[in-house]
């Protein structure tokens, strides 16, 4: 494949990009971005420094130069990262990440005022005085608290009290937040055992008909002993409805999948490759003759192949991401990107027991980023997923209890008038009560946010020949639009929100809701 840049990238760097909003403000404010040959590279270099191998971007900080003025107003930054949509009779709920101090956020707005947005921080803020106007974003307080607020979901229960699952990415654990009549209350639900694990990533939130939540996350860098690492998708549930304490939850592994090691050796220890291209963490040594050079490492008095660790971005090599939590008729379910094998899976418990399978994918193909899943009256699931081999967007059901997938179609295949385009990244589907499939996903080519509902086998509307969007355009132009896009129905009405970015605004990127058609 050709070194392409700006929107035209391979498809698994396009998929990182639209997790990176520097990246992204830099293309849309027309920077050159030149990306090295071939589509096997799976990371991408930031300037300011980058993440670990879990893609997370630290929170900005307070921007700089700025100097306590109990006189000034406090702003917030980018507000929509990780932001998901519920509602409750005429009210919109949204949760959201605020990325210039790193709080969690509680968004909501009137179904008659879709522009008015009224925001609530939820936690972040630190107790301490504050050193702007305290009529002003987080009661004038500009000091760093806890990055917290990553990898959120929430979901409102038939009271009306919202739910949030979130990561807190200081601490590396699994937070959730449920407001009552005195207030927000806000605890963890699991820390990490060790100083590797990473704790409640891609936090899907689901509540059954008591009100009781769970919660379906990934963690990762979990010790398997000798200098071997795996992820493990794991399910929270509660035991009753609006819980407040760890002692609430019970935890179960979904499943647990080798991972490699970089970035998560000890000092004087290297991230080896094993022949079957896994990899274990060894203890360095001095004995070798010369210099190992790139990717190598003196093991053992030999030159051996690493994985060197690194500051570039990519997703974690783990079996959960993009999990979507469901309750079905015969019990807990999730569906998940396998990104070590490439592949869209599913599990159910039934008996006290979790089993898993691969819905799609082979050894050839990379197939299941971007993954969503809803249930319809019926029970049946409906899913949306991307092909990350090709850029290309895919639907399948699956009938519990059994794990396959009963239909399989093509939602877009990035055919345009102008060549191919790479879509698919930032899925999200939406069943309503009489049946009808509806797909938000974003262009990663022209940056824009496209819709479709499936009108009947094969056939997802609309689909106009010669239109650069097949007439499914929901959200484009000079912004950056089709970030973390959700989907929910308030009386006869779906609404949407997505995240946009606007490299000439202040700041560069919002919330924004929308009727969906």
């Amino acid at each position: 494949m050709e070194p392409k840049s700006v929107r035209k990238i391979s498809t698994k760097k396009s998929l990182l990009l639209s997790r990176l909003p520097r990246v992204v403000l830099a293309a849309l404010a027309g920077v050159l971005i030149t990306w090295g040959a071939g589509c096997s590279d799976e990371t991408t270099p930031v300037a300011d420094g980058g993440v670990g191998p879990d893609g997370i971007k630290p929170k900005d900080g307070a921007p700089e130069g700025s100097t306590p003025d109990a006189n000034t107003m406090l702003t917030h930054g980018i507000l929509g990262q990780y932001s998901a949509l519920a509602a409750v009779k005429g009210t919109l709920l949204l949760s959201a990440y605020e990325r210039q101090y790193g709080d969690l956020v509680y968004v909501t707005a009137s179904t008659t005022s879709l522009t008015s947005l009224n925001k609530e921080i939820v936690d972040g803020v630190p107790t301490e005085a504050p050193t702007h106007d305290p009529k002003s974003w987080r009661g004038g307080v500009s000091g760093s608290g806890d990055d917290v607020g990553l990898f959120t979901d929430i979901a409102a229960a038939t009271t009306g009290e919202p739910n949030i699952s979130y990561h807190d990415n200081t601490n590396r654990q699994l937070k959730y937040a449920v407001r009552q009549s005195s207030g927000w209350k806000v605890h963890v639900v699991e820390k990490p055992k060790t100083t590797k694990e990473v704790v409640g990533l891609y936090t899907s939130l689901v509540l059954n008909s008591t009100n009781a939540p769970a919660v379906a996350y990934l963690v990762t860098g979990v010790s398997a002993g000798s200098g071997n690492y795996r992820s493990e998708l794991r399910w929270a549930q509660a035991s009753k409805a609006s819980p407040t304490t760890a002692g609430d939850w019970v935890i179960s592994t979904v499943e647990a999948t080798a991972m490699a090691c970089q970035n998560l050796c000890d000092t004087g220890e290297a991230c080896v490759v094993n022949t079957d291209k896994s990899s274990t963490c060894m203890k360095t040594s001095t004995g070798c003759s010369s210099s190992c050079g790139t990717a190598k490492a003196c093991v053992g008095s030999k030159c051996v192949d690493v994985l060197d660790d690194t500051k570039l971005i990519e997703l974690p090599k783990a079996s959960g991401l993009f999990v979507t939590a469901l309750e079905v008729s015969t019990g807990p379910m999730a569906v998940y990107y396998d990104s070590i094998g490439g592949n869209l899976r599913a599990a159910l418990r039934a008996g006290g027991k979790w089993s898993s399978a691969v819905i799609k994918g082979t050894t050839k193909d990379n197939v299941g980023a971007y993954c969503s899943a809803a249930k319809d009256a019926a029970g049946t699931v409906h899913v949306s997923y991307q092909d990350f081999s090709k850029g290309t967007v895919h639907y399948v059901q699956i009938t519990p209890p059994t794990l396959k997938a009963t239909i399989s179609e093509v939602i877009d295949d990035g055919k345009r008038p102008a060549g191919l385009d790479l879509v698919g990244a930032d899925g999200n589907i939406f069943v309503d009560p009489s049946g009808t499939v509806r797909v938000l996903y974003q262009n990663q080519q022209t940056v824009d946010l496209l819709g479709v509902r499936r009108g009947g086998a094969n056939s997802w509307l609309p689909n106009t020949a010669g239109d650069k969007n097949l007439g499914r355009l929901v959200k484009g132009g000079a912004r950056g639009y089709g970030f973390y896009p959700d989907m929910v129905m308030d009386g006869s009405t779906v609404y949407g929100s997505n995240l946009y970015y606007d490299a000439k605004a202040t700041p560069e990127g919002a919330l924004e809701l929308f009727i969906v058609k």
